[in-house]
């Protein structure tokens, strides 16, 4: 795990690959790094850099199930334990992933505490996805306040346009300036879905499943080995 960081009070922490072969992660960070000076209140944080190296999501578990950490488990246990810690003493945390689902970004929160609030209103994105009880309580955003995990999908990510969305959200995090409420739909993923589920198709993030009447969201990542992705029942709409 790297850290580097700017001088004086660290308002806001930026999290990149927790899994290793999420690469823009990696490209956040290293844009960052060399703009610290213009940044006075950031923390980076490149965390699984031994799977970055070996181009693998994991060593041993996946780093974003094994929170709180335990520094006498496994790798990625360790590596959670060492995090932690690093990610709790400041207001904001922006944990940085990518997926093979079809989305552009959708901002996901456990909670929507007053750091949480502010993060997503420094997004310009309507949908966001709530992960509730045991699905969020091991994740990184489990385990701090204020903290946002920004999904990107893997095409946008490779964008300049991605990697400016991302600035604009930390300028106006550090820089705050007035940011007029956006009427915001917010998913209640409280669920899975079963590998043995068959959607109905065409199927979409956040797009309403008339069969199994659950809106669905990751449904389509690569990544999945024993779901199918998060399943919600419900949303809220508010302004934020």
């Amino acid at each position: 795990m790297r850290i580097i960081e700017g001088s004086g009070p660290i308002e806001l922490a930026i999290v990149g690959c927790l899994h290793g072969n999420e690469n823009f992660g990696k490209t956040v960070f290293d844009y960052y790094e060399n703009k610290l000076d213009d940044y006075p209140g950031l923390r980076l944080i490149f965390a699984n850099e031994e799977a970055y190296q070996k181009d693998v999501r994991y060593i041993d578990k996946d780093l974003n199930t094994v929170f709180p950490g335990d520094a006498s488990g496994n790798h990625e246990q360790c590596l959670a334990a060492q995090l932690l810690p690093l990610v709790c003493d400041v207001a904001m945390v922006l944990d940085i992933h990518t997926t093979s689902s079809d989305i552009e970004m959708v901002p996901i929160i456990g909670s929507l505490d007053n750091g949480v609030d502010k993060i997503v209103q420094a997004t310009k994105r309507k949908d966001i996805a709530q992960m509730m009880g045991g699905i969020v309580a091991p994740s990184l955003i489990g385990n701090v306040r204020g903290g946002v995990s920004l999904e990107f999908g893997e095409v946008y990510a490779t964008t300049d346009e991605a990697l400016k969305e991302v600035s604009e959200i930390i300028e106006a995090l550090l820089e705050p300036t007035a940011i007029k409420p956006l009427q915001r739909r917010i998913f209640k993923f409280d669920a899975t879905i079963p590998l043995s589920t068959v959607l109905d198709k065409p199927a979409s993030n956040f797009a309403l499943q008339p069969t199994h009447r659950f809106y669905p969201f990751l449904f389509d990542e690569k990544s999945n080995e024993h779901d199918q992705g998060f399943a919600a029942y419900a949303y809220e709409e508010r302004f934020i």
